[in-house]
């Protein structure tokens, strides 16, 4: 299940929006073990097809909280298959 945090919505992205990316996700990996809870790095498109970059971690068994949502930065695009490259 997916719950987003409202501090993931202050860069303009809707909950939809977040959803969508999580859903068709490019990339999934954890990006800080150390942190509690685990932070994860998610890319994927949005609903128009932009590529957005979410934080967020597992509180609870297949809960997965978004607290952090913008516009993909470009220094991930090499996380990407094929290094990002169309």
């Amino acid at each position: 299940m997916l719950r987003v945090h409202q501090s993931a919505l202050k860069h303009g992205c809707s909950i939809e929006d977040i959803s969508h990316a999580y859903d068709l996700a490019l990339y999934d990996a954890m990006i800080d073990e150390d942190n509690d809870p685990p932070k994860r790095l998610i890319i994927g498109p949005d609903g128009a097809g932009n590529l957005l970059e979410l934080i967020g971690g597992d509180i609870a068994d297949d809960v997965l909280l978004i607290w952090h949502a913008k516009k993909c930065q470009a220094a991930y695009f090499k996380l990407l298959p094929m290094g990002g490259e169309v």
